[in-house]
């Protein structure tokens, strides 16, 4: 095997777990509730105040406890660096492919772009 074979290998290799993770976020249980995912970007608070005390309370709803701590378990190995499944790993993939396989240049600065946005944080915005 020669070493660009070895490194179209890895990539997909790379490529191959980041897709497997990502159908096992996407099967979690709180990411077939899109309605629950949304309502947790934008949280609706009660605040209830007496009138007789200088305290306030503030009160929101969550989904359950294990349910977020199994979500935040499947999602994990996507944001750590040292992790096969990192996203930065696969979104470098997909560049390599891109740029081995003849894609126009415009494909490649999309990917490049988009890795950008990724690096900055920009997930989904």
């Amino acid at each position: 095997m020669s070493s660009g074979e070895g490194v179209r290998e890895r990539q997909e290799q790379v490529l191959t777990a980041f897709v497997l993770r990502a159908r096992r976020v996407r099967a979690h249980s709180l990411a077939l509730d899109l309605p629950a995912l949304r309502q947790m970007q934008h949280p609706q608070f009660t605040i209830i105040g007496r009138t007789d005390s200088r305290y306030v309370t503030l009160r929101t709803e969550y989904p359950p406890e294990e349910q977020v701590e199994s979500a935040a378990a499947r999602i994990r190995p996507l944001l750590l660096q040292g992790d096969d499944t990192h996203y930065g790993k696969a979104m470098n993939a997909l560049l390599y492919f891109a740029k081995a396989d003849g894609a126009d240049q415009e494909a490649i600065e999309g990917l490049k772009a988009l890795r950008k946005g990724v690096d900055r944080g920009g997930v989904g915005e």
